[in-house]
């Protein structure tokens, strides 16, 4: 297990999307970095293992890797297609350190919470898809949508209970 070094986006917006297909002998390494990964199926099937846990992703599942999970995808033999979203956290600061940052952000960058792997619901698909439609089309003030959608999934993901203290 390795840490990828890969630069996510670049220094004015640090943020990726990288759209995968696949079928037959996919094997992506066991790594980790310090950005949110997203994984969202597509189409079909693949199998991933994250923090020991594994499990096959199917059509419309999405899965957040955190933080320093270590992770991995294999194929299932099939046709697959699925997007990656990765950004570092910080990504959603600002200049200021605001009360909104400090109370949601900030414990996720320390580690202090973590986003549960599983989560599929209508509401997250949509936004994700929504990011997915900006960023392709790239067209003027994509980039501060997609900072808001990013709020509005944060803000899903924590008042759905989503997001969990780490118990020490």
């Amino acid at each position: 297990m390795r840490k990828e070094e890969i630069k996510h986006g670049d220094d004015g917006f640090p943020f990726k999307i990288y759209p995968n297909s696949t079928e037959g002998g996919y094997n992506y390494y066991s790594h980790w970095h310090n950005e949110l990964e997203i994984i969202y199926v597509l189409k079909g099937e693949i199998l991933t293992t994250y923090n020991s846990n594994q499990r096959t992703l199917h059509q419309g599942d999405v899965l957040f890797i955190n933080k320093g999970d270590v992770h991995n995808l294999y194929d299932c033999g099939s046709l697959c297609q699925w997007l990656a979203f990765v950004f570092d956290y910080n990504f959603l600061a600002s200049l200021i350190t605001d009360r909104a940052y400090e109370k949601y952000i900030l414990p996720l960058i320390e580690g202090q919470c973590v986003i549960s792997a599983e989560v599929n619901s209508k509401e997250v698909i949509e936004i994700l898809n929504e990011i997915f439609m900006l960023y392709n089309k790239n067209e003027d003030f994509m980039e501060l949508r997609i900072k808001a959608l990013l709020f509005d999934l944060f803000f899903f993901l924590y008042k759905n209970e989503y997001i969990e203290t780490v118990k020490k």
